[in-house]
């Protein structure tokens, strides 16, 4: 929200791609339902959809919904003023059978769709900046028995259907491989895949605490999914940081652009962390640099909760945003 109210004025539409849990729609609805700007839901699953218009309902909110890909456009050319897609990209990225090709599409649709001087809020994860390795021991049952389901299953496609429904390549197949404890329950690994674990028992935890997942399950739709996606527009498999990943969401919209006189550009590139989970991973983990004695646990544990704050903005070629 607080994007929304630094970057545009007084939006007559907002677009957030994934209704998720529809928290999201039901803080867009209350601030900007008194300003009648058109809210719209968008979500491949008409479940969900109808999950959250059940909540919009019952809150008396106003939100227009959409079954449909994020690959795909929904909206007449220049029409929307914000578009969001919040922890979208990478299960885009996760799912699609082709998840590079359907990465380029789903950006592809964004800048068409865009008003111009519309904002797009992207907020998702990228590799932290500390490559180094690292030991990570599990200290609590609940840990370990996380860590045994996780390396049994990430990855491997039979949650949803009990069916394959991703091929990936073997660069990815050995790049997602986690190996077994050891007798002291520890690990060494280099720290983004350390950072992807971590992650992975954040979610998992606190679904758990909701009674929604068990250990083993393979309907846990996290399970199968990447945090940190290689970069779409190279052939290889290697896991694409903030600042590669920005210039491949404006050199992608570059190409859609050619010959409208308008461009994206980026706005606001940042990194935001989770304080509060630190306390929880300490209680589960012990977490130490073998390469860099320098960074401390706290730290590390800081930049694996790193998400991507990005706004980019569709303005007149050679146009900056002081202008």
């Amino acid at each position: 929200m607080q994007l929304i109210h630094k970057f545009i004025r007084n939006p007559k539409s907002i677009v957030s791609v994934g209704v998720g849990s529809g928290a999201e729609l039901i803080a867009l609805a209350k601030q900007f339902n008194p300003l009648h700007t058109q809210i719209y839901g968008l979500d491949l699953s008409k479940n969900a959809i109808d999950n959250v218009a059940e909540m919009m309902k019952d809150q008396k909110l106003e939100v227009n919904f959409i079954v449909g890909s994020a690959t795909n456009v929904h909206f007449q050319k220049n029409s929307i003023d914000v578009i969001i897609e919040s922890s979208l990209l990478h299960e885009i990225y996760s799912y699609m059978p082709d998840g590079k090709k359907s990465w380029v599409e789903a950006i592809s649709t964004v800048p068409w769709q865009m008003a111009n001087n519309g904002i797009f809020i992207l907020r998702d994860f990228s590799l932290p900046d500390y490559n180094g390795n690292v030991e990570i021991k599990f200290i609590s049952d609940f840990s370990i028995k996380f860590y045994n389901y996780f390396q049994k299953y990430y990855r491997i496609f039979e949650g949803w259907n009990g069916k394959q429904n991703k091929v990936m390549s073997n660069l990815e197949v050995e790049y997602n491989s986690y190996p077994l404890l050891n007798a002291s329950n520890s690990i060494s690994i280099p720290f983004s895949k350390a950072a992807e674990l971590i992650l992975h028992f954040k979610n998992f935890y606190q679904d758990y605490k909701n009674n929604s997942v068990t250990f083993g399950d393979l309907k846990w739709k996290e399970i199968n999914e990447t945090y940190f996606i290689p970069n779409p527009l190279k052939s290889e498999f290697s896991p694409i940081a903030k600042n590669e990943y920005v210039q491949a969401v404006l050199k992608t919209t570059k190409n859609v652009m050619q010959g409208t006189g308008y461009e994206l550009i980026c706005i606001q590139d940042m990194i935001s962390t989770k304080e509060k989970m630190v306390e929880l991973f300490k209680y589960h983990f012990r977490l130490n640099s073998t390469s860099n004695t320098a960074i401390d646990e706290h730290d590390l544990f800081l930049e694996a909760t790193g998400k991507m704050e990005l706004v980019f903005k569709k303005v007149k070629i050679g146009k900056n945003e002081e202008e």
